[in-house]
């Protein structure tokens, strides 16, 4: 029991809500644990909180003092303190001593080497060290180098003190609108300027995701606040806060300076230059989706088809149908369709190429559609684009449009098909895609049909001349030869 009862408290000592004595060092002498567990379970409020149902909402606050990396200077830094530092690491007996290593894992928390923290503080741990506070320094360390889950500090946004800096960086997507943002800005702008320059750009990325614009304007400011050097995180941040900003050219010139640098942001940069190349299609330069695509080709997976896709619609704004069609194949051939989320950009070409102004166009891209690209799902545009081909008298591409899915056709392509048999000279199919439909264009629909059956019983009783040998035969040729030249001026206007 007794081992286990040192194991519990241990993990308070790590969670910053046990104190330590450090005269009387936790000792285990390996002694043999009890045949029977125990029955005394000590839990912290921070043990609850990680257990308890979402609606809780009821959080253990973190001391101040455990959390406040701007206090945590080493004596004598910049240039004297590394000896003393690591001098003072164990007792005369070369024994660890836990608050000399928690205070060495704050110099380095103080310096932003997140990494460096960690591995000390995981040494301590494979050496049964109990360091205090070691849990909260595990997850502030992981923070200071990205993204990390850090459930001991994504609560802590209503507590007094630095924990609200920390909380946002650990759980943006959860952190209360209500929060004091004021208490936000005066810790963030405690912190010294290299860890100001390293976590400002996040907690920018994070507020702007918020719709706190406002407050990402006052963390950039801290950042820049005594001329920091520029870099790839600075620039992304600039970014951001212009395009919120409304000034796309600063926007675009920053995330230019990140996609030259190819920094970890660069992808990033480029997905907010194609948005702003959306929202202002006079900034947009012309060699944009071949910049795209090839820092696409460098991303890894998923960024690299996320930011094709991006590049896809752009093109499709622009009226490049055959070039985003081409791109999306490429992609699908290069990747698992399965894992590509492209149907709204399937839908986004097939929109651009109905509103293709010039009827050549149309025709031209609606015929390489049927034959290569993906079907048009959406029954509104493929409706649109199967009643302009029959206006144009294509019928038979129209009809390609209509075809070759699934669910039976809608009220508006039934009425197509009519149109289309009834041109064919099949009033009798022409009606059986009418059956069940009423309303006035079903009416007038249904009236040139009978138009169309009175036109041939009429030709049927004429009295044929007498030179006619089979006037069947020469009834049927003269229909199969209609049907033919139509069949091949469709042909011809399908491939050019």
């Amino acid at each position: 029991m007794r081992r286990e009862v040192s194991a519990q408290l241990a993990r308070g000592v790590a969670q910053g809500l046990v104190e330590l004595d450090p005269e009387r060092p936790m000792d285990d002498r390996g002694s043999a644990p009890d045949p029977a567990p125990g029955h005394v379970s000590i839990t912290t409020a921070a043990d609850r909180d990680r257990t308890m149902a979402p609606e809780n909402a009821e959080v253990a606050c973190i001391g101040p003092e455990a959390l406040d990396v701007a206090s945590w200077k080493p004596e004598g830094w910049p240039d004297r303190w590394i000896g003393g530092s690591f001098a003072a690491l164990t007792d005369a007996a070369d024994r660890p001593d836990p608050n000399a290593l928690k205070t060495r894992v704050r110099h380095l928390l103080f310096l932003g080497f997140g990494a460096e923290a960690a591995q000390m503080l995981h040494a301590a741990e494979a050496s049964a060290v109990i360091v205090p506070d070691a849990g909260v320094m595990a997850e502030m360390a992981a923070l200071t180098d990205g993204p990390a889950d850090a459930p001991l500090l994504s609560g802590q946004a209503a507590c007094a003190g630095p924990g609200i800096v920390w909380a946002l960086l650990a759980d943006g997507r959860s952190f209360p609108r209500t929060a004091g943002v004021e208490g936000l800005l005066t810790e963030f702008s405690r912190l010294p300027s290299h860890l100001r320059t390293n976590l400002g750009p996040r907690l920018v990325a994070e507020l702007i995701a918020l719709q706190m614009p406002n407050i990402a304007a006052e963390v950039d400011a801290a950042v820049k606040r005594g001329n920091p050097p520029a870099d790839a995180k600075t620039a992304m941040m600039t970014a951001r806060i212009a395009t919120e900003d409304g000034r796309p050219e600063d926007a675009r010139e920053s995330a230019q300076a990140v996609i030259k640098a190819r920094s970890p942001d660069a992808v990033e940069a480029m997905r907010l230059m194609l948005e702003q190349a959306e929202r202002y299609p006079d900034l947009v330069s012309p060699d944009l989706p071949d910049q795209a695509l090839a820092l696409a080709f460098e991303a890894e997976s998923p960024e690299r088809e996320e930011l094709t896709l991006a590049t896809i619609r752009l093109m499709a704004g622009k009226g490049d149908i055959a070039g985003g069609f081409g791109e999306l194949l490429r992609l699908r051939d290069a990747t698992d369709e399965t894992d590509i989320q492209d149907a709204d950009v399937v839908t986004r070409l097939h929109g651009a190429l109905n509103d293709t102004p010039s009827d050549d166009g149309f025709v031209r891209l609606a015929a390489q559609s049927v034959r290569d690209w993906p079907p048009v799902d959406d029954e509104e545009l493929r409706v649109a684009r199967a009643k302009r081909l029959t206006d144009l008298g294509l019928h038979r591409i129209a009809r390609s449009v209509l075809s070759g899915f699934d669910a039976p056709p809608g009220r508006a392509e039934r009425l197509i098909l009519a149109r289309i048999q009834l041109n064919d000279d099949d009033p009798d199919l022409a009606e059986s895609y009418l059956a069940g439909l009423e309303g006035p264009d079903v009416v007038s629909l249904k009236a040139l049909i009978e138009e169309a059956r009175a036109a041939q019983q009429a030709i049927a009783a004429e009295p044929l001349p007498v030179d006619v040998q089979n006037p069947a035969t020469a009834r049927r040729e003269l229909l199969d030869g209609s049907r033919a030249i139509r069949a091949e001026v469709e042909a011809l206007l399908g491939q050019r």
